[in-house]
């Protein structure tokens, strides 16, 4: 794994460390409750590419997290890079598990699915503001239509 080896004068990337690994543990998980509690009230959550567009606010958040954990069993995120500042991070993974509900617009049968997915976040107040995913569709595609 990559980091940004600069100085962090405001103890925040450590904050920021902290809440991306909550986060990433609750989707593990599959706890909706957890994942959207690392947001604030006025979280903005775009996965790109969906068709619903970004959606606002940690409960729509957290509504979307039980629909996608209903769809997409995650079962290990392999990190490959992650680079960060006093208040923002990029964590670039490989995405692992089965998807036995529709994942973009597929039925998955319960496929077994590997894909790269980049996440940016932001941080405001001591929790993520904006959670920006960017997901390998066509790799993913590729899987589900085989």
């Amino acid at each position: 794994m990559v980091m940004s080896l600069a100085p962090d004068r405001s103890g925040r990337r450590a904050v920021m460390d902290l809440l991306i690994e909550h986060h990433f543990g609750a989707e593990l998980r599959a706890d909706a409750v957890a994942a959207a509690a690392v947001y604030t009230e006025d979280v903005e959550l775009d996965v790109v590419g969906a068709p619903d567009g970004p959606i606002r606010g940690r409960i729509a958040a957290q509504r979307f997290y039980e629909q996608l954990y209903q769809d997409l069993h995650g079962d290990e995120r392999i990190p490959l890079h992650m680079y960060r500042g006093d208040d923002h991070a990029v964590v670039e993974q490989e995405w692992h598990g089965t998807v036995p509900g529709i994942f973009l617009g597929l039925a998955g049968g319960g496929r077994r699915i590997t894909f790269r997915v980049v996440h940016i976040f932001e941080l405001r107040t001591g929790k993520i503001c904006r959670h920006n995913v960017w997901i390998d569709r066509e790799s993913v595609l590729r899987q589900l239509r085989a």
